[in-house]
Parts: structure tokens; C-alpha cells; sequence
């Protein structure tokens, strides 16, 4: 027993279809335990492409990277943040950390998939998004 338990209602109530079409490589900023026991295990049932992970405690990325066959741990953010076989990020981390990290992900022309995306934390990424071509990927800064 690892404690993951505790998600195993929230992965099994995940009852989402996402057309093949759809289906865009994904990599994940953060390794904690909804991450785990909830993002994952739901990706899996819907055969997502996970492509990597990234957190800033290096060993803990490798252990779930190990345990869900990730193929790829990012020593770095930036480094995830520049592979082109990274369409999505799921950013999910403390949400104090994520304003940093939704722009970085913008600028790199990412499409994001967010736990917990506050709009007092993320006032103005939707604008540095839309600066770049995406308005169609991107909220204005006051809904995100």
C-alpha cells in the first residue's frame, strides 16, 4: 500500500472520450500524488501518448516515469518546454508556481492542460498567448 489509493475514485470516475484526432503527445510538469494516482491512471484508460515528466525533485519523476512507463524524465523545464514531440504540458503543480510556467508553456507554443489554474495567479498569460497567434487556445487573461 503506497498511499495512491486515496485517488483510485477520482481515476475511476475520469469517464472521458477524446477522439483519436484529438489525442496530442503530452508531457507533465509536476510528479505528486494526484499526478500519480489520478492524471495517469486516467491518460492510460484513454491510451494517451505521455512523452516525458518533469518535476523538480529529479528522483521522484523517475520513480512515477517508472512506474507508468514514461518514457522520458526532463532534467529541466525548459528542456521539456523544447521538444517538439511535446504538443501538450499538463502543468501540474502548487498553484504559486504555475503563472511562471503557463507563460513559459505559451511562449513555447504549447497547449496546456492545467490542475487548479487560478486567475489571480495567471492575470495576463492568456494576453501573452494571444500575442502569439494562439486566441484560439487561450482565455482571456480576467477568465483563466
Amino acid at each position: 500500500m503506497n498511499g495512491l489509493e486515496i485517488w483510485a475514485p477520482i481515476a475511476a470516475a475520469a469517464d472521458v472520450h477524446i477522439p483519436d484526432s484529438h489525442k496530442l503527445p503530452i508531457a507533465i510538469i509536476g510528479a505528486g500524488a494526484i499526478v500519480d494516482g489520478a492524471h495517469l491512471p486516467a491518460y492510460a484508460k484513454e491510451q494517451l501518448e505521455i512523452v516525458g515528466i518533469y518535476d523538480v525533485d529529479g528522483a521522484r519523476a523517475a520513480e512515477v516515469a517508472e512506474r507508468h512507463g514514461i518514457p522520458r524524465v526532463y532534467s529541466h523545464q525548459a528542456e521539456l518546454l523544447e521538444d517538439e514531440a511535446v504538443r501538450v504540458v499538463d502543468v501540474a503543480v502548487p498553484a504559486a508556481h504555475q503563472p511562471a510556467i503557463v507563460r513559459a508553456a505559451i511562449a513555447a507554443g504549447k497547449d496546456m492542460l492545467g490542475q487548479l489554474l487560478r486567475h489571480g495567479y495567471l492575470l495576463g498569460a492568456g494576453r501573452a498567448g494571444q500575442s502569439r497567434g494562439h486566441q484560439d487556445r487561450c482565455q482571456p487573461a480576467d477568465a483563466l
